[in-house]
């Protein structure tokens, strides 16, 4: 029998096909390749992780891809006709026509054909969209988003970005980047953005971000009294990290605490505004820094209660995800279900 290792849903969305009751979700991250076949339910069958080793070339990561699908497939003893549909959620641009994704620079990507490829190897419809998108939907069907009428659901890595559910569909705007949070202008004088802006969100929240203002302030006046963060340095070796950061932190490390909470703030700022505009009942936040815990949720919440419309912060209940990995999966999995295609 499969194994059943996610929350169900209970709820209207199923597999697009008539009588197809499975679909396969990808969650393509930098590191790692995540690998689910998914019943209609929103139940998680069986799941594979492979390396992404981007660094080899597209063509192989699309084979560790391909060999994952036929794991999960073996391993829940779902035969591959059953099957309606692949999704994938990429960390980059996709071209929503045809699966292309267009580019995705923490894997090196350009113009790489995933959709197509993945479509030669298995005869199957392929939908690609964001990886923030595939979480968003995911975390509303089985995660902490589960039940809201409109959820934002907001994800801190590398970089900071955004997915919307609006009345159990995506929403992608106008050209399908809606959700870009992180690039919401928090200081028009502020460090530049990767994306060649001035002072936005991600440039004060992300972990790269936190780690970098951390290895500047160790290295100044009050560097010393950073004893934690420079204990984590020796022991691991090379340069800090936002997980670094935020266990210095969660051990009382006063520099660690202090850029913690500075990004903690800018980041409940970017949320209350995105609150005011779009009137959620459910922000979720996942990624690395959901795993702060209490350090970030108490002085989140209380930022955006402040900081939001009041009567748009009366409304809005923020919870951290609790597992955004298997999330990510069901959400690219039901991509099919909820797919409308942008108009020209």
């Amino acid at each position: 029998m499969p194994r059943i290792i996610s929350a169900v849903y209970k709820g209207k969305i199923g597999m697009a096909q008539k009588g197809k009751k499975y679909a396969v979700g990808i969650d393509l991250g930098g590191t790692k390749i995540a690998v689910g076949m998914v019943d209609e339910a929103g139940h998680i069958l069986s799941q594979a992780r492979r390396p992404t080793g981007a660094e080899e070339g597209y063509r192989a990561v699309i084979g560790r891809m391909a060999d994952a699908i036929r794991a999960v497939a073996e391993d829940s003893a779902v035969s591959l006709s059953e099957v309606s549909s692949i999704g994938v959620g990429v960390p980059g641009t996709p071209d929503f026509s045809d699966g292309t994704v267009i580019f995705a620079p923490n894997i090196g990507w350009r113009d790489v054909p995933l959709g197509r490829l993945l479509r030669e190897e298995f005869g199957l419809p392929v939908y690609v969209d964001y990886d923030t998108n595939a979480a968003a939907l995911g975390e509303y069907m089985v995660g902490a988003g589960k039940g809201a009428r409109v959820l934002l659901f907001v994800t801190v890595g590398t970089g900071v970005g955004a997915g919307i559910v609006f009345a159990g569909k995506l929403f992608r705007g106008a050209t399908g980047i809606a959700g870009e949070i992180g690039h919401m202008v928090m200081d028009k004088d502020g460090p530049p953005c990767t994306c060649g802006n001035i002072g936005c969100l991600q440039m004060f929240s992300k972990g790269p971000a936190l780690a970098d203002r951390a290895a500047q302030a160790i290295e100044g006046e009050e560097g010393s009294r950073s004893t934690v963060l420079r204990e984590l340095l020796r022991a691991q070796g090379g340069g800090l990290t936002g997980e670094m950061v935020i266990k210095a932190a969660r051990e009382g490390d006063p520099i660690a605490r202090k850029v913690f909470e500075e990004g903690v703030l800018y980041l409940g700022l970017g949320i209350a505004n995105a609150v005011s505009l779009l009137n959620p009942d459910v922000v979720v936040v996942g990624g690395g820094i959901a795993k702060a815990g209490d350090l970030l949720f108490k002085s989140l919440v209380k930022t955006v209660k402040e900081r939001a419309y009041p009567m748009a912060a009366e409304c809005v209940d923020i919870r951290l995800s609790m597992n955004s990995e298997e999330a990510a999966i069901v959400g690219a999995a039901m991509l099919e279900a909820t797919w409308e295609p942008l108009k020209p």
